[in-house]
């Protein structure tokens, strides 16, 4: 019995044990200091030590572990096997963990900016040279849409890439007509694009196609595709949200107020169809060139989360909002 005294034919009991117990044996010999010692030790120098039985609490059962024929380092072994074979389960379990599907966190901040502040990422030779491209965004505007504001692009007006609201979405500059969306072939900009709402960007270029190579997506649905080809995309100076420069680059301004979020510009055509936008942060890949999620708030810049580490330098004022904190019963991201 383990954990209870019996006496006076058994008429009486006593448990005073209360505590643990493992690794218990019995031997049929009388053991001497050093195998006393080399049991302690966990270890015997040679297979002598008879183990009449012995019990083990491993995994919350007790359970008997070795017969009167086996040696001390038997057991060890059966022991060893046991655990290896336990770690070589954790092993397969976690390999499959770093196999799965990276789980995507909830975007939690979003970047708030109103007009005369604005945020700049310097051009960098990844940003140049391109054959395909694709930017996207949430985007939520307190500003009326209708203005020749860009809410992202390249800093200059004549080159590059862009989209207005309110005039159009440009790649390739304004030589490149039919790689431009002009707005007023669709009436109003608020027939596409309301403020206070969030609405979803997605404006790409795929060079392996031989037509409707442009294309334009609101909300994850196709808005608008044109064919044309570019020679080449970028140089268009600074990647910049809510700025534009022209004549020259004597003039500018930064007239947009409302909120931007979930930012990816890549070198590839992400999308050949509809889609549901993410809502979820984006993550890096080996085609991200920017991306900002917007969650370091901590930071006097922006953060770039792309393998580029292109910070932006904030210039005025912005300032991150929690998603939650903002009052659109409408929206949806």
């Amino acid at each position: 019995m383990i954990g209870k005294f019996s006496y006076q034919g058994a008429m009486l009991h006593h448990f005073f044990f209360n505590g643990w117990i493992d690794d218990l044996g019995i031997w049929n010999k009388a053991l001497t200091v050093e195998e006393i010692s080399n049991l302690y030790n966990g270890s015997t120098t040679n297979g002598e030590i008879l183990l009449n039985g012995k019990i083990s609490a491993e995994n919350n059962q007790i359970k008997n572990v070795a017969n009167p024929t086996e040696s001390l380092n038997a057991v060890n072994l059966g022991f060893l096997t046991e655990k290896l074979n336990e770690l070589t389960q954790k092993i397969n379990e976690l390999e499959s963990l770093i196999d799965s599907p990276q789980v995507q966190p909830p975007s939690e901040y979003v970047l708030s900016f109103d007009a005369n502040n604005y945020v700049r990422f310097p051009n960098i030779s990844n940003y140049d040279n391109l054959d395909s491209m694709t930017i996207e965004f949430w985007a939520y505007l307190d500003s009326s849409p209708c203005t020749d504001e860009s809410i992202i692009g390249t800093e200059y007006f004549a080159t590059g890439w862009h989209f207005y609201p309110g005039m159009w979405a440009m790649i390739g500059g304004t030589n490149d007509a039919e790689t431009m969306s002009n707005v007023d072939a669709h009436g109003s900009c608020e027939n596409y694009i309301e403020s206070s709402k969030w609405f979803h960007i997605a404006l790409q270029y795929d060079s392996e196609l031989n037509e409707n190579q442009w294309k334009l997506y609101i909300d994850g649905d196709l808005h608008e595709q044109k064919t044309g080809n570019i020679s080449s995309i970028g140089d268009g100076g600074d990647l910049v949200i809510n700025r534009h420069t022209w004549s020259s680059g004597t003039s500018a301004s930064s007239r947009l107020s409302g909120y931007i979020d979930e930012v990816r510009f890549s070198k590839i055509a992400r999308y050949s169809g509809n889609f549901t936008p993410e809502t979820k942060q984006l993550q890096n890949d080996e085609n991200t060139l920017l991306l900002l999620n917007f969650e370091n708030t901590t930071s006097n810049q922006v953060i770039d989360s792309s393998s580029n580490q292109n910070h932006g330098i904030i210039n005025g004022t912005v300032n991150y909002v929690l998603r939650n904190d903002m009052e659109d019963s409408n929206a949806t991201n």
